[in-house]
């Protein structure tokens, strides 16, 4: 049953390969930029330790404030499309829900308020936002 579930968010988020592709690619772009900063600004600490000419350090200082400034530009490119993404995979699937359960709502809901039903419906839907953005988005884009 929870398979089956799975595999209906992800058929809805189909429509949107493009946009997730994109948001998997900047996520990527914002790690290995946080990884180059890492790397570079460690070499750059320990090399300006022997106080060597200050020339010989401009390109590590330019790469960290390269690595820098594009991970904050990378992750936040990642974060509104991924956001954009998932918002427009939420609204088709809140229409499905409740074209289902219009359906059922003249017999089948009567034991259940109005209420409770709502925010329970809107909970359900808003909790899959979290399967894309912290479970596939942010694994895809370590594997890539």
């Amino acid at each position: 049953r929870r398979a089956g579930v799975l595999a209906a968010v992800r058929a809805a988020g189909r429509p949107l390969r493009g946009r997730f592709a994109f948001a998997l690619l900047l996520g990527a772009l914002a790690l290995g930029s946080s990884v180059g900063l890492m790397a570079v600004s460690g070499w750059l600490i320990s090399r300006a330790s022997q106080e060597p000419p200050v020339l010989y350090l401009m390109v590590a200082v330019t790469a960290t404030r390269t690595f820098g400034i594009g991970r904050a530009v990378f992750r936040y490119a990642e974060r509104l499309v991924s956001h954009d993404a998932v918002l427009r995979v939420l609204a088709g699937l809140r229409v499905a829900v409740y074209a289902r359960l219009e359906r059922l709502a003249p017999a089948g809901l009567r034991e259940t308020r109005r209420g409770d039903l709502l925010s329970r419906l809107v909970a359900d839907v808003d909790a899959l936002q979290d399967y894309f953005l912290r479970w596939l988005l942010p694994v895809g884009s370590a594997v890539l």
